[in-house]
């Protein structure tokens, strides 16, 4: 029952990170009234609004405080406590330009290539999985509550006020055969949409997610290393390590530099344009 509830709204959150940047682009230019416009729904009716007070209590009782994360995690591994392993191919892929001959680079080698290029890799990685973590957790704790409120107005209008009675002392009755019947449909409403997209507070970047922390403590940590900076005997070593020669090394690591500092301007410019919408 509760997976069909909440099956679609956790599989929005994979959306969410993307959706902030868009909207943070889209304030730009008017493109996010639109947007909002889209997902518009007709207001509750007196009859419906009448039964709301029932319909929140079910929807308290069907969504309890951290039932959302808990189920994000279950069901699509988007747990807020997650944890990465450190990954040396990623991190190879990206210092080398994404060149394809790190697919053919076996098992330890990867790291130690890694270990050559940037000794720091690990911490580097390590601070980018715990941004990410926080970034999860909070826009979990943003979404259970809108989540709450759009399925207690889903209720309202779904079922009477002796169905909602019913639900909420989870009888098994025919009104609580209705209620899992409904709550599989209810999970793709067009209102959830509407919820997400009317509610400003859930595209605030919260102070605990300064990204001027991730930013210091990447700045903190020794730059990775150019081709320059390599010693003759590295040089030899890592081409041994990736089966590449030194000159498409250098390559190499010159495109995924300029690569990496593209991505990190492009990262800054995302974050200016979502501070600047607040």
């Amino acid at each position: 029952m509760y997976r069909g509830i909440f099956g679609a709204v956790a599989a929005a959150l994979l959306m969410t990170q993307a959706m902030a940047s868009q909207k943070a682009a889209a304030q730009e230019d008017g493109a996010y009234d639109a947007y909002a416009e889209e997902f518009a729904v007709e207001p509750l009716t007196a009859e419906q609004q009448a039964r709301m007070p029932a319909a929140r209590r079910l929807a308290d009782l069907a969504m309890p405080e951290g039932s959302y994360a808990e189920l994000a995690g279950s069901t699509f591994g988007i747990s807020p406590e997650y944890e990465l392993e450190a990954d040396p191919f990623g991190a190879l892929y990206g210092a080398l330009a994404y060149s394809s001959a790190v697919a053919e680079i076996a098992g330890a080698k990867a790291g130690q290539a890694m270990d050559i290029l940037d000794p720091a890799w690990r911490e580097r990685q390590e601070a980018q999985f715990a941004h990410q973590a926080s970034y999860s957790r909070a826009m979990i704790e943003r979404f259970e509550p809108i989540m709450r409120d759009a399925y207690a107005e889903l209720f309202a209008i779904r079922f009477t006020q002796s169905q909602l009675q019913d639900i909420e002392a989870f009888l098994r009755t025919d009104s609580g055969a209705a209620y899992a019947r409904e709550a599989l449909s209810m999970a793709t409403d067009p209102r959830v949409s509407a919820s997400i997209y009317s509610r400003p507070e859930l595209w605030e970047v919260p102070a605990a997610l300064d990204y001027s922390a991730l930013e210091a403590t990447l700045a903190a940590l020794p730059a990775a290393r150019a081709f320059a900076d390599l010693s003759a005997r590295e040089r030899a070593r890592l081409a041994a390590l990736t089966g590449m020669s030194e000159a498409e090394l250098e390559q190499a690591m010159r495109e995924g530099a300029e690569m990496n500092a593209a991505a990190e301007a492009a990262a800054v410019a995302t974050d200016a344009a979502i501070d600047h919408g607040h």
